[in-house]
Parts: C-alpha cells; structure tokens; sequence
C-alpha cells in the first residue's frame, strides 16, 4: 500500500561493489519514493548488507552494459507505478530536484513520455560547473515508454512520446576514489574502441543517436572523427579548459580535464591503433601460412 507521505514514484538503483556510494544514493530517496529497488551485477563487497538494512528489496542479473541492465530492470520488477527514476549508485537526489519531480509527474501531459537532467559533477571534492560537460540524461520515465540502447560506453535512450528537461541537478558524487574512477574509464576505452571499429555496422543505431543528441554527433563525425589522431586530445582539451572555461574550477577541473579531455581520447585511439595492428598481423601471418 502506498503511503500518503510518500510520492508514486519509483525509484531503481543500478549498483556492483557500491558500498561506498549506496548509503547515499538510498539516503536521498528513502521516505521520498514509494518504491525503491537494488538491480545488483552479483556485487562482493558489503552492498547487498547495505541494501538489506535500508529494507530494499535486491534483484540480482549480470552485469552486460548500462542500457541492457536498465531494459531488464524495467521489464522483470514488480513496478507498481506510472513513473520511474534511475539513480545511479554514485548519485543523490537533491531537495529542489524532489520537489520539481514531484511536481512534474503530477502534472505531466500524455504525450510527456520522460524528463532529462543535468548533473552536479563532483570531482576530488569539488563541484566542477565548467569543466564537465555532459549532456542532460533521461532518467525519469513512464513506464512502457522507453527502451535504452549501447553504443561503447555510451547509452541511449528512445523515447515514445515527448522529453523535457528538469531544471535542478542530479548531484553526483563517487565516494570510490580516483584510482576506482581511472580503471573505470580505461573499461570504457575500451568500450569506445571497439564501437569504434565496429562503426560501420552501426548505421541504424547512429540514426537513433542522431535523434537524440543531434549537434554532439554531427560534431562528434564530422569535425573530431576527422582530426588527426594525435591532434584529437588537444582539441578536446582545449575546448574544455579554455573555451568552457574549465581553469574556472582550480585544480580539480585541471586534473578532471586532462584526464576525461585529454589522457581518455589519447587511450582510446590508442586501443583502436593497437587493435588494428594486432588485425593486420594475424592477417598477414594467416596469408603467409595458406
């Protein structure tokens, strides 16, 4: 039974090896939410006792990407409301983005089918305002209304029916540490160079992407992906440092933007030349052996 003081709305969280974060993930929607629920890739740390003493029922699937583990959550919880809210294991749900959510599924049209939002990136203790630049992510979603997809390491969403964007932030904030964040971004490397290399067989999911985010992917394919490999990182750095005005945010927004701007792109066309050579070797020592 839903109680009165509480919103019709539900909340998922997608977690492995959370202990760290979940405590305040839960802490932001507990007593807020209707339902909250733990989709969990068979985590080994202390998140399932976590999950067990905030009283949040865990369901547990392996892990494959973001996007398949979002489409699997909405299709096997036992999802009682009309609205749904992902919230990553790393992030919180601030008082002013609750109250706008609260208003807008309340007085959402038909044809409203989700809500996108920007996040409050924090990085080694600071809320960098220039230095992340990220577009609004679909979080909030009516039930049988969305389906996420894969592309690296990004996900996307389509969308049956109109999207809107929340105005408040989506505070995000990993508690791990910056060695845990390093060996995440060098998984999605990999990730991208292997999207990368499999592009051409990609067409119809690049007009799904084209949809959703038009002016990133016409930049993305016909300014960046022509670059020179190795002038790419210093464009990206630059346009985030300088023209973003990323030096605004001290040395966190430094350190963030040489890593995510510069060292990532560098890494993940080093793993596209790497996996290419590797190809053309074993193609060359497969020629010489018929």
């Amino acid at each position: 039974m839903q109680l009165e003081n509480k919103i019709g709305l539900t909340v998922i969280i997608l977690t492995f090896n959370e202990e760290l974060n979940l405590p305040y993930a839960l802490d932001s929607v507990i007593g807020w939410a209707d339902q909250v629920f733990v989709v969990d890739s068979f985590s080994t740390d202390g998140t399932l006792e976590i999950a067990k003493n905030y009283n949040v029922p865990v369901y547990q699937n392996p892990w494959t990407d973001w996007a398949t583990q979002r489409n699997w959550a909405l299709s096997n919880l036992p999802v009682r409301n009309e609205w749904i809210f992902f919230l990553d294991a790393d992030e919180q749900v601030t008082r002013e983005l609750k109250k706008e959510i609260e208003v807008k599924i309340k007085n959402a049209s038909p044809e409203v089918a989700a809500y996108s939002v920007r996040q409050a990136f924090v990085f080694l203790g600071r809320y960098l305002k220039h230095a992340h630049d990220a577009p609004p992510l679909i979080r909030l979603v009516r039930r049988g209304r969305v389906k996420w997809f894969c592309k690296g390491a990004r996900e996307y969403c389509e969308v049956k029916g109109k999207v809107k964007q929340l105005k408040h932030r989506l505070w995000h904030e990993d508690h791990k540490g910056i060695s845990e964040w390093i060996q995440k971004q060098n998984l999605n490397a990999t990730r991208e160079a292997l999207a990368i290399l499999n592009a051409q067989n990609d067409i119809k999911e690049k007009k799904k992407i084209s949809a959703e985010r038009p002016l990133r992917t016409w930049i993305r394919e016909n300014i960046y992906a022509r670059l020179p490999r190795w002038l790419r990182p210093f464009f990206h750095f630059t346009y985030r440092y300088f023209l973003r005005m990323g030096f605004l945010d001290g040395y966190p927004g430094f350190v963030f933007c040489f890593l995510h701007a510069f060292w990532l792109p560098l890494l993940i066309d080093a793993k596209v030349y790497e996996i290419k050579r590797k190809n053309s070797r074993q193609k060359a020592f497969g020629a010489e052996c018929t």
